[in-house]
């Protein structure tokens, strides 16, 4: 989706990588169907198995929209990342743009949030139906550099970046943001995962509704404890945006119907092994 609008930029080129979906967007593109934009189809200019394969490509922008569940694949990436090429995390989660700075320290780093709900019922087939905020896509800089001339210049990419697509805003604290994507994506993903039930599914019943307030609670004293200010009345607005909104299938439910991989560790946050050693 993200691809689709980007390239309705005239300027601008737009290449994939896929994996599972390769056959059916090699041969007929993507189509989708939004609430947003509505129907569209989108050839992209390359599609690729391996980010590799398009080393050849001077990418002014690499766009992860991929699961946070392989910080490996960087390896790829590294062959097309140019000296001036800018990365941008479209993934869910709180630090999940961490493994990135390590593996490019020196490049600019966008934080990113997605706003949109989608689902793939069949391969190169997307649907769109709900969105929980009025941009698609919140971006920020991921760390501010301490040189004034060096902030300045990944701010401007940051910019000119965010006016590809006028669904696109620039938020004045992603940090703050990401949080609050993550109450949701923390209480609703993980219950929606363990229940099969979709949002409207869980808020309609007493006993899952008190469970994910429950979960949002505690993320929300998490986020306080690392100094992010929240208001005090974010979990009510959340759970009332969610049910006044169209039902949703979070991610990992989809994940775990389809027996995929799911993304544990950046929604639900890093397990600790506690081991006593009695000798």
């Amino acid at each position: 989706m993200l691809g689709w609008r980007l390239a309705q930029n005239p300027q601008v080129r737009v290449s994939v990588v896929c994996r599972s979906n390769y056959e059916a967007i090699q041969k007929n593109g993507i189509s989708l169907k939004t609430a947003i934009w509505g129907a569209g189809q989108f050839r992209p200019a390359r599609v690729c198995r391996n980010a590799s394969e398009l080393r050849h490509v001077p990418f002014d922008y690499v766009v992860c929209a991929n699961k946070a569940t392989n910080p490996s694949a960087h390896g790829s990436l590294a062959s097309v990342v140019r000296e001036k090429t800018v990365l941008v995390s479209a993934q869910n989660g709180v630090g999940v743009e961490e493994p990135l700075q390590r593996s490019f320290p020196r490049h600019t780093i966008l934080s990113g949030i997605v706003y949109v709900a989608c689902t793939q019922p069949t391969p190169g087939v997307f649907y769109q139906n709900t969105s929980i905020n009025t941009r698609s896509l919140a971006l920020g800089l991921f760390s501010k550099p301490a040189c004034p001339e060096d902030h300045r210049a990944r701010h401007s990419r940051l910019l000119d970046f965010a006016s590809l697509e006028s669904t696109f805003g620039v938020s004045e604290d992603i940090v703050k943001e990401k949080w609050i994507k993550q109450l949701w994506n923390g209480a609703f993903n993980t219950m929606a995962a363990i229940s099969g039930m979709h949002t409207h599914q869980l808020l309609s019943s007493p006993k899952h509704q008190e469970i994910v307030t429950r979960v949002m609670r505690e993320t929300y004293q998490v986020a306080k404890a690392s100094d992010v200010s929240l208001e005090d009345d974010i979990i009510e607005r959340l759970l009332a945006t969610t049910m006044s909104s169209a039902p949703v299938v979070p991610s990992m439910l989809q994940d775990a119907m389809a027996g995929k991989p799911m993304e544990v560790e950046s929604l639900c946050g890093k397990q600790r092994t506690e081991i006593l050693l009695w000798v």
